[in-house]
């Protein structure tokens, strides 16, 4: 789900429109900082093999990754 609330009203929606449930572990990155995005995507694929993750983006961050999109980067994750 891409929107552009808050990053607790994006879970809040997602709730409420069945697309996750209270089982989901949230995690939520807002870093600007690549390295520490990296470390967060990380963390979600390594958790999402034991449960199910609900991943939020803010648009801050998500203009990083855009910014960083080399075949490194999607090779790294």
């Amino acid at each position: 789900m891409l929107t552009g609330d808050h990053p607790l009203t994006a879970v809040s929606i997602a709730y409420s429109c069945g697309l996750i449930d209270k089982d989901f572990k949230n995690i939520i990155i807002t870093s600007i900082k690549f390295d520490e995005i990296c470390k967060q995507i990380e963390q979600v694929i390594e958790e999402s093999a034991n449960d199910d993750v609900c991943l939020v983006i803010t648009g801050d961050s998500f203009g990083v990754i855009q910014k960083n999109m080399t075949p490194s980067f999607k090779k790294h994750v």
